[in-house]
This record gives structure tokens, sequence and C-alpha cells, in this order.
């Protein structure tokens, strides 16, 4: 069973024709249809992401990755809102995890070395080999989100709240050439058994 799931989306301008675009990496089509998820593309708009909510049945919010936008920002602040409000499963890549982080006030500051193909972690206590791309991330949390991976210099990777079901990662299972096992099985198992 396909499941519903709003995504959020990048903001991308365009020089040449004086446009500002919501985008999301074609990528995650492969990855939406081997995990049977249907994205509810959300625009950076606060006010249209309410009006989703209230019309479309969805079974989760995923916050994709990119860069940050007051605009979008403002849209996924509306999303995590309701997900909190009805305990709607959340998973956030990359940005989507700091979004999560910033929505709880932990400090997202610059991080050096944290832009590679592959970087070796600590996921759960065991080595393992993700991609990495940002500038951006937190050494610190707060109580109610637990950390479950940490880079060597101690750059957090990946966060599961105690309470609600949200988690975040800071790799991009999409990038990948090949969805490993493991993102397979967060992404199928996240939203529930289809």
């Amino acid at each position: 069973m396909t499941r519903p799931i709003f995504v959020s989306q990048r903001t991308v301008t365009e020089q040449r024709y004086g446009e500002t675009r919501d985008a999301l990496d074609q990528r995650w089509a492969s990855v939406f249809s081997q995990v049977d998820i249907l994205p509810l593309l959300v625009p950076n708009n606060a006010k249209v992401a309410a009006q989703m909510i209230d019309a479309l049945p969805a079974q989760g919010i995923l916050l994709t990755g990119g860069n940050d936008s007051p605009q979008r920002e403002a849209a996924e602040r509306v999303l995590l809102d309701f997900a909190r409000q009805k305990r709607l499963p959340v998973l956030g890549i990359c940005h989507g995890m700091q979004a999560i982080q910033r929505y709880f006030d932990v400090p997202v500051l610059p991080v050096a070395g944290h832009v590679a193909a592959e970087q070796t972690i600590l996921i759960d206590g065991k080595q393992e080999t993700v991609n990495s791309y940002h500038n951006l991330g937190a050494t610190t949390t707060v109580d109610s989100l637990e950390i479950w991976a940490r880079a060597a210099d101690g750059v957090i990777k990946a966060i599961r709240h105690r309470d609600l079901p949200w988690v975040g990662i800071m790799w991009h299972p999409e990038r990948c050439a090949a969805l490993s096992a493991r993102d397979k099985t967060l992404l199928t198992q996240h939203w529930g058994t289809p």
C-alpha cells in the first residue's frame, strides 16, 4: 500500500527568468518508488502548507535536504506543528534534521570537514560509512532529542525524539547509487508497515 507523505522542498533562484522555485532532487523519485511513498510536495508557502494539511490525508512528513530560506522555514514549522499535534512520523534528511533541531531550539552552527562522499561515523555505537554534504551542524542537544549517531569530531549525525515518532539523519539516502539496506529499512519502517 502506497503511503501519502508530505515532502518539503528546497528553494532555488533562477536568475535568468527572475524566478524563485521550489525544487526536489529527481533522485528522490526512485527512493519513493522503492519504499512505497506517494510524495505530496509542499511549496515553501506557510499558508498553502496549512491548506494542504487540512485537505490531504498524509501519514507522515519528510523534510528533505537543501538550503534555508525564511519561506521554507515558515512552511516547515507549519508541518512540524501539525505533526506534533497529530503525533505523525517525521523524517528529517540533512537540512530536515536541522529543521527539527531548530524547532527544539538546538543551536545549529558552522562546522568544517563534513562535505565528503564517504565519512565514517558511529551509528548506535557501530562504525558505518555514510555520505556527508553539510556545513552546519550541532554538537549538543536537548533532553527531548536522543543522539544515535555522531562523527568523530562530535558533530551529531542522527537524532530521535524520545516521545514523538521523529527521526533526523545528516546523510542523504537519495544521493547513493543504490539505497542501502539500512536506509531502506529506515524509510520503510518509519512510516509504519504498509
